[in-house]
């Protein structure tokens, strides 16, 4: 449970966005639109994806050296090694400076439909 609740702690801007979402199904807001249909399932299949590899290995594992990690993120990132489950959906995809995951790749994908959606439509 203390796992949970720090992943929590660390993601709490996926959890608002589903709880936002969540709140705007109970009002009946997606009856016509295909879009936000489509962008609550993607955020769903994101955040399952991320969560399911951080819980799995309890911590999400990175494509870094345990040098490059900062200290106040080492309880929750860790290197990528042979012991690592699901590996593949861990943050190795370079960025920039960042280092990502397939899950957060969907959650993006998720944002720039709806901000689509939100500016010219479907």
């Amino acid at each position: 449970m203390a796992q949970v609740l720090t992943c929590f702690r660390w993601h709490w801007q996926a959890l608002f966005v589903s709880l936002f979402f969540m709140w705007r199904l109970w009002r009946g807001d997606f009856e016509s639109n295909l879009a936000m249909w489509i962008v609550v399932g993607l955020v769903v299949v994101g955040m399952v994806m991320d969560l399911t590899v951080i819980l799995i290995n309890r911590g999400m594992p990175a494509g870094v050296t345990p040098e490059e990690i900062p200290e106040d993120e080492r309880p929750h990132y860790h290197p990528i090694s042979q012991s690592n489950r699901l590996a593949i959906l861990s943050d190795w995809i370079p960025v920039g400076n960042l280092l990502i995951s397939h899950g957060d790749i969907v959650l993006f994908i998720a944002v720039a439909i709806l901000l689509v959606d939100a500016t010219v439509g479907f």
